[in-house]
């Protein structure tokens, strides 16, 4: 039997160094791989784009499918963004998101504005008049409140700068009640400043119902807040007025030429009084108009509008588009919130309108912040 020839020592070592210079080469390649993969994915033209459809990741769950099973009439599902600026990969996820609902029902249409480009604004321009028009009845009963009120105000304002002229001659020709007399000063000076300060007042409810860039839809929540409260604190001061009046009027100690001329006029401040009370009472008693949120979320520019057949709502840009942050784990590692919850958002908007009335949801914690407060962490309920 033939014995094997034992390795020389230079062959081992011959061999040990290929195996060495082998390992050397596998591990050079791996990093010129992981360098050229990184090159790539960090340049935006050269990312591959993957459609994560083909992989049903958009696929909408069941209960979106039973949702839109039970849809009647006509429903508009826009979605506005500012092209220059939204984040493609984002914007992408969502359109292809709604596309699964317009495949998914008939009454729903899909309708992408953006805001940057002009051809679309017409689209934009129509999508404001439909909202509204679905509260047309809500606008006609803020509208004409708002301007009965503002009438009312505006012969407040008239009498109140007259009689302010009035109250001063006839106190010039009063002498002998100095605390008389200081009294009724202190009326006309809050009559002078309430017409001196009115431009305060009806400037912001002139803002308010106006339209434009930055206010697509009128904010006629602000209107009637602003002209309820002014129409009551005016009111409350002729009544505080009148207090005044009748006791002077029955004092005797106070000159009659200065009781008569207060006397004669304290009809007309009573009369104005109760009908700036009930003007403010008529504008309080207003139900809350929902269109008020829709048309502040607007301001912010990118929105999801979902408009249904009677109501309308929208999910604003920072639950919409989520910021992708990083947290920094207790082992010190770094994850990515990388949550996209648009079917959830879209599907909760829409299940919103289909309900007669809201429930009413009550959150008890032990946390001295608010959970409706946004935090760092996004560990709250303000999505």
């Amino acid at each position: 039997m033939a014995m094997s020839q034992p390795q020389k020592p230079h062959d081992r070592s011959r061999m040990m160094a290929v195996n060495w210079l082998q390992l050397c080469i596998f591990f050079a390649a791996l990093l010129v791989i992981a360098i050229v993969v990184n090159i790539f994915t960090t340049q935006d033209m050269l990312r591959l784009r993957v459609d994560a459809t083909k992989t049903r990741a958009y696929s909408l769950s069941p209960r979106t499918a039973l949702l839109l099973d039970q849809l009647e009439g006509e429903w508009t599902v826009a979605l506005a963004t500012l092209g220059a600026t939204a984040d493609p990969a984002m914007q992408r996820q969502i359109t292809e998101v709604l596309q699964r609902y317009e495949e998914a029902s008939d009454h729903i249409k899909i309708v992408n504005v953006d805001l940057t480009d002009p051809r679309t604004l017409p689209q934009y321009d129509l999508l404001m008049l439909e909202i509204q028009r679905r509260y047309q009845a809500d606008i006609d009963a803020y509208n004409s409140a708002i301007a009965d009120a503002f009438r009312v105000y505006e012969t407040f304002l008239s009498f109140a700068e007259s009689e302010s002229l009035r109250l001063t001659s006839l106190l010039g020709n009063a002498t002998g009640s100095p605390a008389a007399v200081a009294r009724v000063d202190e009326i006309r000076r809050n009559l002078a400043l309430l017409v001196e300060k009115s431009s305060e007042i009806l400037s912001p409810i002139a803002d308010a119902q106006s339209t434009g860039v930055d206010q697509p839809i009128p904010d006629y929540e602000m209107a009637r807040s602003i002209m309820a409260a002014a129409a009551q604190d005016a009111a409350l001061k002729l009544f505080a007025a009148i207090r005044v009046i009748d006791e002077l009027v029955v004092d005797a100690q106070v000159v009659q030429s200065l009781r008569s001329g207060l006397l004669s006029e304290r009809g007309r401040f009573e009369r104005l009084g109760d009908e700036l009370t009930a003007a403010s009472d008529r504008l309080r008693r207003l139900p809350y108009l929902d269109l008020t949120e829709i048309g502040r979320a607007l301001k912010t520019s990118e929105v999801a509008v979902i408009v249904g057949p009677d109501r309308a709502t929208v999910i604003p840009a920072d639950q919409l588009f989520p910021a992708v942050g990083s947290r920094l784990s207790e082992g010190g590692e770094i994850s990515f919130d990388m949550r996209f919850r648009g079917e959830q958002l879209v599907s909760a908007a829409i299940g919103s309108l289909l309900e007669e009335k809201m429930p009413l949801v009550v959150f008890v914690h032990g946390m001295q912040e608010s959970v409706w407060e946004r935090t760092v962490d996004g560990l709250d309920l303000a999505g």
